[in-house]
């Protein structure tokens, strides 16, 4: 009797981990898994070596920092065949326009402009919408600018104005000088969009 009980006991307690263990399997396997940030494009965001934490299922939104495939996107001078992940952030989804004038980020949604200054990440001139040039819109309060250097050989000029198509996103470093992104390598496909990383 005593034998039964604690056979039974056994049993349950090893179905219970079994149980527990194939959750956490499908939980990291399809929703969520850790990443390290390699290199400085994401810079000051994101260090090299930094741990994160990232969904891998769902649309980023626009500002949302992701984990691109690095294979479709490789270009002469970018980032070296060890890399298999990227980091940046979407800056425009489809049907936004974006491009840059005299340094400072444009995007247009929602039919406003939006003018995302140097330096700060709440720093917002949006053009025709009284709402947001007090800074009380969530779209200008809470968003990243971009200090974009285009003194820099590989940036020389204004980004000119692009739309975002169905299924694609725009995406930016956070380290402009020193990244190789949508101004290089165009548009990316959701697809190739691993996973996409918490804000916290």
């Amino acid at each position: 009797m005593v034998k039964r009980k604690i056979a039974n006991i056994l049993t349950n307690l090893l179905i219970a981990v079994t149980v527990i263990l194939a959750v956490l399997c499908v939980f990291k396997i399809f929703l969520v898994d850790t990443y390290t940030v390699v290199g400085t494009s994401m810079t000051p965001t994101y260090q090299d070596g930094q741990r994160v934490i990232a969904r891998k299922i769902g649309e980023p939104d626009r500002f949302d920092t992701v984990i691109i495939n690095a294979d479709p996107y490789r270009t002469d001078g970018g980032y070296g065949p060890n890399i298999s992940m990227l980091f940046k952030r979407v800056v425009a989804v489809a049907g936004d326009s974006v491009w840059t004038e005299d340094g400072v980020l444009c995007v247009e949604f929602d039919g406003v402009v939006h003018r995302y200054k140097n330096e700060h990440y709440k720093d917002c001139d949006v053009m025709d919408s009284e709402l947001c040039k007090t800074n009380e819109c969530d779209h200008c309060r809470l968003q990243p600018t971009f200090d974009i250097d285009y003194n820099s050989p590989n940036y020389g000029k204004d980004l000119q104005r692009v739309t975002v198509p169905e299924d694609y996103v725009f995406v930016l470093g956070d380290n402009r000088s020193n990244s190789t992104d949508s101004r290089k390598f165009g548009f990316v496909s959701l697809r190739d969009i691993v996973a996409v990383v918490y804000k916290y």
